[in-house]
């Protein structure tokens, strides 16, 4: 279920993702956001309450696209 509520934490500095995009081979990548040379920075909301499965939703919004070779922008 989407939560009824999010609320701004900050603004989102790097996203860390689990991936086999290129081979199979299960490897962590992570994508860095230039915070101080952003027009507009991605900013990164969550849920107050706790989801069904005991996790917390992050939501990030900000200018950039998600491609087959990762996230860019």
């Amino acid at each position: 279920m989407w939560p009824q509520t999010l609320i701004q934490i900050g603004l989102c500095a790097q996203v860390d993702y689990v991936s086999d995009k290129w081979d199979g081979t299960v490897r962590r990548y992570y994508h860095e956001f230039d915070l101080g040379k952003a027009k507009r920075p991605c900013l990164l909301f969550a849920a107050p309450d706790p989801q069904a499965d005991g996790s917390m939703l992050l939501i990030i919004k900000g200018h950039f696209t998600i491609e087959s070779d990762g996230i860019i922008g």
